[in-house]
């Protein structure tokens, strides 16, 4: 009988035990759960807003270059039609600072473009430009139509450009949309 006792005793000991043990592991095994959820949330966090400025130095990137592209086609356009009324010197200076402009802003904005798999679209439209005004200043004004036909060939380049990457802005809002969902 009192061997009965105490074994008795002893089990109910060990099932405490092991039930504490148990409930031990348990919580511990649910905490690591919530702690590695809590972890997935931040990197989710912190990628959405790494992709979030992506995005928006894309987009901001683009528009600069645009603007810088645009007004340097508008200046030109404007040295063509008014190429003889001008004097040579200030005519040389005005394109010597296209130039550099044109050259710092491509120089500041071309890893955007890389990394969109633009480079060479954005290189090439610089290079007709630059093309253009080093002609400008070295040959004159021999063919108008000449310099107005690479004007438009940096148009349908620029065009190909904004485009593009438009289209590569919209599948990043969306797959971050996604990522969020």
């Amino acid at each position: 009988m009192e061997l009965l006792k105490v074994l008795s005793t002893v089990i109910t000991s060990l099932t405490t035990i092991f039930r504490t043990i148990y409930e031990w592991f348990s919580k511990r095994k649910l905490l690591r759960h919530e702690e590695d959820i809590a972890r997935a949330g931040e990197a989710r966090h912190l990628t959405a807003g790494l992709y979030t400025r992506n995005i928006d130095q894309l987009g901001d990137a683009l528009q600069q270059y645009t603007t810088v592209v645009q007004e340097t086609k508008d200046e030109l356009r404007a040295l063509i039609q008014l190429f003889h009324l001008t004097n040579k010197q200030k005519r040389n200076t005005e394109l010597e600072l296209l130039r550099r402009e044109l050259k710092t802003t491509y120089a500041s904005l071309r890893l955007h473009f890389d990394n969109a798999g633009f480079k060479d679209c954005a290189h090439f439209i610089k290079s007709d430009l630059l093309t253009i005004i080093i002609k400008l200043q070295k040959n004159g004004l021999d063919d108008p139509d000449e310099y107005l036909q690479a004007l438009d060939l940096v148009t349908v380049r620029q065009h190909e450009l904004r485009t593009g990457i438009n289209r590569i802005l919209f599948q990043m809002q969306g797959s971050l949309t996604q990522s969020y969902s």
